[in-house]
Parts: structure tokens; sequence; C-alpha cells
């Protein structure tokens, strides 16, 4: 039977690029013989990778939607050149735009991006102006103490893996899908255990709950990977991934981020508009700001106060804050109250409505 490469990826014939390797990423992470031991796994992993290699290729993509199974027949016949790559690695093109890493152009294996272990944190505004550190919590694969990762139990039988004949690593696909992998059955030890460790069952690693504290630089964004060097899963021979954490910074009640940039809207009284005054503002680091309003401010208007946005991330100075006024008339006016309001109006009868109107009846007489 035919294989349909978009089932195996389980997304849609018309998936983007990103769709497509978003796909694969997370199908790899499960099947992967560093997280999934068993021979079923191998063989999901094996096709995965197939499909991977031909969908993420816009060429090869193009052929397989036009000829189906027989794309490779046309590929052999001429119908068009690409490089083949043999040692296909299926991670190449995963970027984790972070601010310290990116997989892009590095030569970490298959196999340590495996054990990788990805989290999400949500922090305040506030700490992402000051920087902060936090705690997470990460569950993890670690070697296990009382077999050291061997998986075998004390003075237990240990022999060649049959499987890759002590290798290692085994050769899966065919033509150029061939691709080189840690060995599904001894996970790369060369090794097979006769006499399994009886606290982890022979696997040589066992799942624990870790808090790890994670500092949080000043000026991040939702959006921003922070990487911790070796505190991702373990392997039986002590290697280590990495713990890559996704920032989420919540909503602020009064301040809006742009960028770099705050946002602020504040409240002031109709005589402060109409006369000026000095007012007091809150800012994120916990004091107040006081600056000057001028005589006639409107509703709307917006004053620029340089340098007293977000720090940036790479320590160049500060974004702005931007503050913008918005008049708030009394309620519940009293007799002497609306006596002045009365004389105001009396004192400044303009219609402040007038350029409205006017260019009603411009555009009436237009028509």
């Amino acid at each position: 039977m035919a294989k349909d490469y978009y089932q195996i990826l389980g997304v849609p014939r018309n998936a983007t690029a990103e769709e497509i390797k978003r796909a694969y990423r997370r199908l790899a992470r499960q099947y992967h013989p560093d997280v999934n031991p068993s021979k079923e796994a191998a063989e999901k992993f094996k096709e995965i990778n197939e499909a991977y290699q031909v969908l993420s290729d816009p060429e090869k993509r193009s052929l397989y939607d036009t000829y189906g199974e027989r794309w490779q027949d046309w590929q052999r016949a001429g119908a068009y050149t690409s490089n083949v790559g043999f040692d296909f690695d299926p991670f190449a093109d995963f970027g984790i735009g972070d601010l310290f890493d990116t997989f892009f152009g590095t030569t970490r294996t298959v196999e340590e991006r495996a054990l990788d272990i990805e989290a999400r944190l949500e922090i305040d505004l506030e700490e992402a102006y000051r920087g902060a550190t936090k705690r997470i919590q990460v569950e993890r694969e670690e070697v296990c103490l009382t077999c050291g990762g061997s998986g075998a139990r004390p003075n237990g039988r240990v022999g060649t893996c049959p499987t890759c004949g002590g290798r290692g690593r085994v050769r899966m696909g065919f033509s150029f899908f061939s691709t080189e992998t840690i060995c599904p059955d001894c996970k790369g030890a060369g090794r097979k255990v006769v006499d399994p460790c009886m606290e982890c069952g022979g696997t040589g690693l066992r799942t624990t709950l870790r808090t790890i504290e994670v500092r949080i630089p000043q000026g991040v964004d939702t959006g921003a990977r922070l990487r911790l060097r070796g505190e991702g899963h373990s392997s039986p021979s002590g290697r280590k991934g990495n713990l890559y954490i996704y920032l989420v910074v919540r909503p602020h009640p009064i301040f809006k981020r742009q960028g770099d940039d705050l946002h602020l809207e504040v409240p002031i009284a109709f005589y402060e508009a109409g006369l000026g005054a000095e007012i007091e503002i809150p800012t994120l680091d916990g004091k107040t700001l006081k600056f000057r309003i001028p005589a006639g401010t409107q509703t709307g208007q917006t004053f620029r106060l340089a340098g007293k946005g977000m720090p940036r991330l790479q320590g160049q100075g500060y974004g702005d804050l931007y503050v913008t006024a918005k008049i708030v008339l009394p309620q519940n006016l009293g007799l002497k109250d609306r006596q002045l309001f009365l004389e105001f109006s009396k004192l400044h009868p303009e219609n402040p409505r007038i350029e409205l109107l006017g260019e009603v009846k411009r555009y009436d007489k237009t028509r």
C-alpha cells in the first residue's frame, strides 16, 4: 500500500512548511529511540523521517504531490536534480529562536537534541522590567543511581546487543532515505542487559521531578526562549540535553507594551487640562514620576517621556513611555458647581463642533 506522507505526519495536504516542521518535531520527540525504545517506535520513527525528508523539500514535495508514490521514478529520470544527503539530520533546520542559542549551524546530533526539554514560564511585566529569578519544576530522565546507567543489577550479566552488533547505532531506511540513528534496543550502549536493574527496569534511567532556578534578564518579552545547558534529560551514558524555557509576559492592568515602549492612559481633571499642572504617574519600578502637562491639554493628547520605557535586552538604554491624557469631568454637580459651569460657558460661547458641522455641509454641497 502506498504511503501517504501527509497522513504519517498528521497534516493536511495544504500544510505550510512551518506546520510540517512542528508536526515532525512533535512526532520525532514521541517516537525517537532515546525516548521510546520499542521496535514499533523505531519503525514509526523511520516512517516519520522519510515523510519529512520529502515534504520539507519544496521540489520533492512538488513531485510527490504531482506523481504520488511514483515521484522517485520521475526523480531518477531526471525530472529535477538536487543535493541529496545520506546522513540526513532531521533536526537540522529546526531553529529555537531564543536569547542565547540557536540550532542553526550547530553540530549537535539528533540524539543530543532528543534529550532537550521545553517548558513554559509566565512572568509579570514588572519582572520583565527589573529582571528576576524564578523557579520552575520539570520532569526529566536522570541516570539511575543504583546501576549508574548500565541498566544491570549488581554483578548482573551484560552481553553484546544483537540488534547493532555492539556498535550502538543502526542504519534505517533505504536509498537516500537511509539514516543512521541510535540503536532502539541498547540506546547506544552497544550492550544488552541480561539481568536488569530492579530499580530502573534495565533502562538505566529514572524519572525525577526537579526544581530549577531560572534567571530572567531585563527586557525580555513574550516569545523569548532561555537555554539552560545540561538541565534536560540524561542518557544512560551520561550525556545531557538542554532545558529551553519559553517565556510569556502577562498583560499588565495599566501599562501596554509595544516592543521596548510603554503606553499609559492617565486620567486628569478638567481644570488640570485647562490650567496645566504637574502630575504624578506610576512606573514599573514602583516609584512615581512627576511631569508637567501644558495648559489646554486635550483628551487623547499623548506625551512622550524618553527613556522611561522597557530596558533593551542588549543593555543599550531604555524605550520610551507614552502618556495619553484622558480628561475626567466631575460627577453629581451641586448648585454652585452648575453656576460656575454656566459662568464658564458665557465666557467661552464658542462651539467646539463648528468644524465638524462645516465639514458635513461642505460634503453635502459636493454631492
